[in-house]
């Protein structure tokens, strides 16, 4: 599953924009987590299922956080204008600018 998809979601439920970030944007931006986060981890259930019979009682990880009720916007949250990670202590000066981009359309 993208990271794409997930942050798509959450985003829409938070009512906060979601933009695509260039990799050294996402460096900037994820900080110690990038690496972590640019990874294309393709994963599968497939061998505990066979090693183990196991079978999943919760719905997948989208549904899931769909469902969430814990994100949901309130108030005194951030706008979605707001950026939650200014710059100014940032070695590159544009490093958030994606942050004030426009949302991605759907």
């Amino acid at each position: 599953m993208p990271l794409r998809a997930i942050a798509e979601v959450i985003g829409r439920r938070l009512r906060v924009p979601v933009v695509s970030l260039t990799p050294a944007e996402a460096g900037c931006h994820f900080e110690f987590l990038a690496d972590l986060v640019s990874l294309d981890n393709l994963v599968s259930s497939d061998l505990t299922r066979q090693r183990l019979g196991w079978i999943s009682s919760r719905p997948g990880l989208l549904t899931d956080l769909e469902a969430d009720p814990r994100l949901v916007t309130r108030a005194g949250a951030l706008a979605a204008t707001d950026d939650p990670a200014p710059c100014e202590d940032q070695p590159d000066s544009g490093c958030c600018q994606a942050m004030t981009q426009q949302p991605i359309p759907g």
